[in-house]
């Protein structure tokens, strides 16, 4: 985590392809959440897929962009992505391959309270960073490591003068 706090934030999302992600989400109503919050908000967390959240309403609407993107859903039993319909309502995890990079997606009746963060001249709509550790239990041990890190480098730093 101390490399990833080192590396600065806009290639850490450059690196992530989170814009191509959201503008090829376009007006499909969708925040982000998970580990992909945590980062926007400064956290340095590491993120392997945009995680968004979305509303139920919406998952017909997520399926015919995840047929769009040639989305593959991600298949636990045989650890790859394939072989399960896309659709969010059948049985399976909430992942997909696409081929803007890969999304996890948390479904819900309505869009939890956002906060919006800016980076540039770009705005992202993000799950605070508070609700993030309540609701995201890998996020959530992730940033109570970074901030024991932070800690203990302080404990070793000498005193000022």
């Amino acid at each position: 985590m101390a490399e990833l706090a080192a590396r600065p934030l806009t290639e850490r999302i450059e690196g992530l392809g989170l814009d191509r992600m959201i503008d090829r989400l376009g007006d499909l109503p969708h925040l982000l959440t998970g580990s992909t919050a945590a980062l926007l908000q400064g956290a340095p967390v590491p993120v392997a897929a945009v995680e968004i959240a979305l509303r139920w309403r919406d998952s017909t609407r997520f399926t015919a962009w995840l047929r769009a993107a040639y989305g593959q859903r991600w298949n636990a039993r045989w650890e790859e992505f394939g072989g399960l319909h896309l659709e969010p309502e059948e049985p399976g995890e909430h992942r997909w391959r696409t081929r803007y990079g890969e999304i996890r997606a948390q479904l819900c009746d309505e869009l939890p309270e956002s906060v919006e963060v800016r980076h540039g001249d770009r705005g992202y709509r993000v799950v605070p960073l508070l609700q993030v550790e309540l609701t995201d239990p890998r996020a959530a041990d992730l940033l109570r490591r970074h901030r024991q890190r932070q800690a203990d480098d302080r404990v070793g730093d000498p005193p000022p003068r």
